[in-house]
């Protein structure tokens, strides 16, 4: 039995070995000369975890390993300057909470998570700006070929799931399966360097301002993806959560796909996302979506679902006909102005590959989703009760199907 070491966190021998473990309830086996590399049944705390140098083709089972994380000191922060007093890095905070930025970082090629439980920290209570201290719970740092994650579950991050740095392979494709997600900050998936990535089977609940980012990041080496790259997301449920801000009142603009001109072309097939009223709550990037599906991707009204679900008139239905209008107004604009001329500023183009259903239909829709989805994926972890710095109390998570 060979060892195993972790930089950045030296683990018990007998917790972090090198095993020929069974891999049966799970989807991907060891490739190659890959073997599971077992991270056991313990607690890392606030300690960043960086798992470099393994064989190519392994799969680390982390389906028994706890992480905690923290990207600020304060409970609360309360300031923008990640340094300044308030700050969610502020050097002169009295009793500091531990803080680390990136508890998980995996950074070898063509390897697979598996399982895993992140408990995250990051606070509902404070504005968006004011948290900024870049973080996220999972990151795949430097994969120039294929990577993955199926069976974790993630609670309270900042980023939820990250691959990092950009990757030459154009056949590669970043894959999350299997994935329960929820109330994180900001992206649940960030994808800024434009790779081929597949989305499936998962629940991201609660969601921050953006489920899928494909905004070309710093390390991004230009050019458009639309025609080589292929971002999926399938049989995927994704609930946003309402955000007021503390200090100028404005709601965020949630984003199914944040993105831009050079993302990927966009497959979406058996997506429900559900959306709650909100000031600015449909004012997201929904006109950059529907043209990287535009563009070669593909969609279904037959197999997608939008969840409209206040009982707030929906703004791109017409109230004469219950059918959708081509294009809804913002800003200035009238509907009528939108629908004569939609080139006007603050026209965006109505989703055209959804399924609509409002109000009460539309909770209970997603309440009946969220729970199959949860009943069925039994042997993804579960998180107790627990109450967060800020004096949060989250619930426990419901059980799987006994």
């Amino acid at each position: 039995m060979r060892r195993f070491f972790v930089a950045g966190t030296l683990l018990p021998l007998f917790l972090a070995t090198f095993v020929l473990a069974d891999n049966s309830s799970y989807t991907n086996t060891p490739t190659g000369s890959g073997m599971v590399i077992d991270l056991g049944t313990t607690d890392y705390g606030y300690n960043d975890t960086d798992l470099n140098n393994l064989t190519a083709g392994s799969v680390i089972n982390a389906r028994n390993a706890t992480w905690r994380f923290n990207n600020t000191v304060h409970a609360v922060p309360w300031a923008d300057d990640p340094v300044a007093v308030g700050g969610c890095a502020d050097p002169a905070a009295a009793d500091p909470l531990p803080k680390n930025s990136y508890p998980l970082d995996i950074g070898t090629s063509d390897v697979w998570l598996q399982g895993g439980t992140i408990l995250g920290q990051v606070s509902w209570l404070a504005d968006w700006s004011h948290h900024y201290c870049n973080s996220a719970a999972l990151v795949f740092d430097h994969p120039p070929t294929a990577a993955g994650v199926e069976g974790i579950r993630i609670d309270h991050p900042w980023d939820a799931i990250r691959f990092a740095t950009y990757n030459s392979d154009l056949n590669a494709t970043m894959t999350v399966r299997h994935v329960w997600v929820s109330n994180n900050l900001d992206d649940g998936i960030e994808n800024d360097n434009l790779r081929n990535i597949m989305v499936e089977d998962s629940l991201f609940d609660n969601q921050g301002p953006s489920f899928l980012s494909m905004r070309p990041g710093p390390t991004y080496d230009g050019g458009s993806r639309r025609m080589t790259h292929t971002a999926t997301v399938r049989n995927t449920l994704v609930s946003f959560r309402e955000y007021i801000s503390v200090t100028n009142g404005e709601g965020w603009r949630p984003r199914l796909i944040k993105g831009s001109t050079e993302m990927p072309r966009i497959i979406m097939d058996g997506v429900v996302m559900a959306l709650p009223y909100f000031p600015n709550a449909l004012e997201g990037s929904w006109g950059q979506t529907w043209s990287a599906i535009a563009d070669g991707g593909q969609c279904s009204t037959s197999t997608n679902w939008f969840l409209w679900t206040s009982d707030t008139p929906l703004p791109w239905l017409d109230p004469a006909t219950d059918q959708n209008w081509p294009y809804y107004a913002t800003g200035a604009n009238t509907q009528d102005q939108c629908q004569a001329n939609p080139s006007l500023e603050g026209c965006v183009p109505v989703p055209p590959c959804f399924s609509v259903k409002t109000g009460r239909a539309a909770r209970e829709h997603w309440t009946t989703a969220k729970a199959a989805w949860i009943r069925e994926h039994s042997d993804l972890p579960r998180i107790g009760t627990r109450t967060l710095p800020d004096g949060t109390v989250v619930p426990a998570d419901p059980p799987g199907r006994q």
